[in-house]
């Protein structure tokens, strides 16, 4: 029996062989990009939709007036916090959108804490009765609203268009 008779079949065999686990590793990989994209589509129209009915509105509140802010204590980006090693995967454009999505998120969540303690101590103000200092206190919550009111619209694009870019 010849060596070359015995070569040629292993050397198409492997390569074969080679073919098939790049074939499977690269349509894999697909998946879990995709998969990962959905999450992150999922987080993200979900924040959207828990954070809507409680836009912050153009105009400061008034006296008698509430602030409608959700709980800002939880981690509401999990997908995120948990997967960010893995946006390398995707397109760079994808990858960038969804990356200043998630940052302008966690600054507005920041804003909104803010804004509610600045909101929070104008009300302790007024029930201790010290009126004198309430217009003070009132410049404080319209400054924080106009920073709040800006980092949301600016939030809720960049949300939008990595929505837009998840859904390619």
């Amino acid at each position: 029996m010849d060596i070359s008779s015995l070569l040629i079949p292993s050397l198409i065999s492997g390569g074969i062989a080679y073919l098939t686990t790049t074939w499977l590793n690269r349509n894999k990989r697909q998946d879990e990009i995709s998969c990962l994209k959905k999450a992150l589509k999922a987080e993200l129209q979900t924040l959207i939709s828990l954070y809507y009915p409680r836009k912050v509105p153009p105009t400061p509140p008034q006296n008698g007036d509430e602030i409608k802010a959700a709980s800002l204590y939880s981690n509401y980006t999990t997908v995120y916090s948990k997967n960010a090693n893995k946006l390398g995967m995707m397109d760079k454009e994808t990858a960038e959108s969804v990356v200043i999505a998630y940052t302008h998120i966690a600054a507005l969540m920041d804003t909104l804490r803010v804004y509610g303690r600045t909101w929070e101590n104008r009300i302790a103000n007024q029930r201790h009765g010290n009126m004198q200092w309430d217009s003070y206190y009132q410049l404080d919550v319209n400054i924080c609203h106009s920073f709040a009111y800006a980092e949301q619209e600016e939030t809720l694009r960049a949300v939008e268009k990595a929505i837009q870019q998840l859904s390619k």
